[in-house]
């Protein structure tokens, strides 16, 4: 074979590239235009589907490296624009800040609407193929999975079944698994009993050095596995990993750009995280391997991914703790 035509071969067998598409969609109920982005493997399906909320103060483009990765394995994954975002409130004319986007966002009512927010995406499924004609008959309806990273982890936790201050019951039953990226420990919207009823497949995922806003230890992170019941929970413990590393920017070209972002949200009198780019790219990788390696055991229901889950401590030995219950 020469090669021309091994190189030809090569590019005809390589998957495309996931598909970014951005559309905007009308909530006629409460009168709201949500910004949604949609990234989706190019042909193929139908695909379980994976919705995703962003932290406080960030928007739709949260997901786009996460996205990606997920799409090249064959899922939809779609993520709106919640009310915190500070992108969209400088849009409308206000002098947003990321510190006021967090304080804004932790408040019961910002939660109940990012809640809704999810919701509506959950029941648009089908404006939302006539807005993206590509998905059409593409989605599977039957396996949802919902993800989240800070704010938007504690979004999930609160689909999932976590009790909230007040005790409102914001449940979801659509989704059928949970990614919790950076997700939040004690709290004054989550009380010592609040995971009492997260009783359905949660992934919790943080790190060595993902601090809390507030400056919680990364520990505090650890307190949704452990005190949510037992049954189809897993904990990945990354070493290295800080709250920007599941967004991806560590691990790419504007590694840089990103790590002085990074330092300059510190607090105080606090140093900063540990940053290597080598470093954030082997954390990048296990985020990826760890949350792929979920989504296929609960939302494809693969047997052959259950059980590499339950081997996942050992693959990931060096790189993260896995614990299960």
């Amino acid at each position: 074979m020469g090669p021309v035509l091994a190189l030809l071969l090569l590019a005809a067998s390589a998957p495309a590239e996931p598909v970014v598409a951005d559309v905007t969609l009308r909530d006629e109920a409460r009168g709201k235009d949500l910004e949604v982005r949609v990234v989706h493997p190019a042909s193929g399906g139908p695909h379980p589907l994976i919705v995703f909320s962003h932290g406080a103060g960030g928007s739709r483009e949260g997901v786009t490296e996460l996205g990606r990765a997920w799409a090249a394995s064959g899922y939809v994954v779609v993520a709106p624009t919640h009310a915190d975002s500070v992108e969209l409130r400088r849009q409308q004319g206000e002098a947003a800040t990321l510190r006021g986007a967090v304080s804004l966002a932790m408040t019961p009512e910002a939660l109940e609407g990012r809640v809704r927010d999810m919701r509506f995406l959950l029941d648009s499924l089908e404006l939302l193929e006539e807005k993206v004609p590509a998905l059409r008959g593409r989605i599977e309806r039957k396996a949802i999975g919902m993800a989240g990273h800070s704010m938007g982890a504690l979004t999930g936790q609160a689909l999932a079944g976590v009790r909230t201050a007040g005790g409102a019951d914001l449940s979801d039953r659509r989704p059928i698994a949970f990614l919790l990226l950076s997700p939040q420990g004690e709290n004054r919207l989550l009380g010592p009993d609040a995971w009492a009823g997260l009783k359905r497949p949660t992934m919790f995922m943080s790190g060595t050095q993902d601090r809390g806003v507030g400056g919680q230890p990364p520990e505090w992170r650890r307190e949704p596995y452990e005190k949510s019941p037992p049954g189809d929970k897993y904990l990945v413990w990354i070493e290295g990993a800080t709250h920007m590393s599941f967004t991806g920017r560590l691990a790419g070209a504007d590694f840089s750009r990103a790590a002085a972002r990074l330092q300059g949200q510190g607090r105080p009198g606090e140093p900063g995280p540990r940053l290597d780019a080598n470093e954030q790219k082997e954390v990048w990788d296990t985020i990826c391997r760890a949350s792929l390696a979920f989504w296929d055991a609960y939302l494809r229901k693969d047997a052959k991914a259950k059980a590499g889950l339950a081997s996942l401590a050992d693959a990931l030995a060096g790189q993260a703790e896995v614990k299960s219950k």
